[in-house]
């Protein structure tokens, strides 16, 4: 029996052993991953949004070492590529002398202009002697929102990724952009609108200004496929505004690209004015 007991707590053991050894190295553990703009500063990297709901994307990033991979991916880990943001691009090594006359090298990456749709995506990549990082450069919207004679909350503010009813739109009617647009008999959400056809003075004199265009023209209300642009930063494409049978509400859904989800990544939106409310 003592000799069984030592057998099982050795098979235990060595188990454990084979499951510890056989895992993947630092570099491909996805649950530990930091956030790139640790490693990168992102501050001359330029994202221009469009009125077809693409950004143009390009400029020039630094880091402390050479970078080694970055790419916008559909997934945190880098696996499902969208583009290689590195490919054909020029990287530069920089020496340079401190006030004490230490001498520092950091690495200028130079990125060639891609256009990109936007969609849930990633920026992923790693600099040498790091772990691979990864940060989110979109958000997802997606609320119910209700026709004119619903209760449901019918104003939404992209810029905030919140929905508002009535007295919470009038508190904040400076972040609230877009509301829903009803159907004549009032049962119905066909579409999105600005914020400045509320009904209450209180929300359509103080709404933030957007630009709203379907098939990369300028509308005053959009459906799906449609893009939102704010003059404060943002551009959202309309992913879907699901309609419930029987119902007086509507699930809106949306990406959004916007200033400061990534440090010192901001949203040119100078290409989609002008702006209005």
């Amino acid at each position: 029996m003592k000799k069984l007991a030592k057998f099982s707590a050795f098979m235990v053991a060595a188990m454990f052993a084979a499951t510890s050894f056989t895992s993947c190295g630092t570099d491909d553990v996805v649950d530990d991953l930091i956030s790139l703009d640790e490693q990168i500063d992102f501050t001359g990297l330029n994202v221009v949004a469009q009125p077809d709901g693409k950004v143009l994307i390009d400029g020039q990033i630094k880091a402390n070492t050479k970078i080694k991979k970055l790419v916008l991916s559909r997934d945190a880990d880098g696996d499902d590529v969208i583009v290689d943001l590195l490919k054909n691009g020029d990287q530069e090594k920089v020496k340079a002398l401190d006030e004490q006359g230490n001498k520092n090298v950091s690495f200028t990456a130079y990125i060639p202009t891609v256009a990109v749709e936007i969609e849930e995506m990633y920026i992923y990549g790693k600099t040498k002697g790091e772990k691979k990082a990864a940060s989110k450069l979109t958000e997802t919207l997606e609320y119910k929102i209700g026709a004119a004679n619903s209760t449901t909350s019918s104003y939404l503010s992209v810029i905030k990724n919140k929905a508002y009813n009535i007295d919470g739109a009038k508190a904040n009617a400076a972040d609230v952009e877009v509301i829903a647009n009803s159907s004549s008999d009032g049962n119905t959400v066909e579409g999105i609108k600005r914020a400045s056809a509320a009904k209450s003075s209180e929300i359509n004199s103080k709404c933030g200004k957007v630009a709203l265009y379907q098939n990369g023209t300028s509308a005053s209300v959009i459906k799906d496929g449609g893009v939102i642009v704010t003059e404060s930063g943002a551009i959202c494409k309309v992913i879907s505004i699901q309609t419930e049978s029987g119902s007086t509400d509507a699930t809106f859904k949306g990406i959004t690209m916007k200033n400061g989800l990534v440090k010192n990544v901001t949203v040119d939106v100078s290409k989609c004015a002008p702006f209005s409310k």
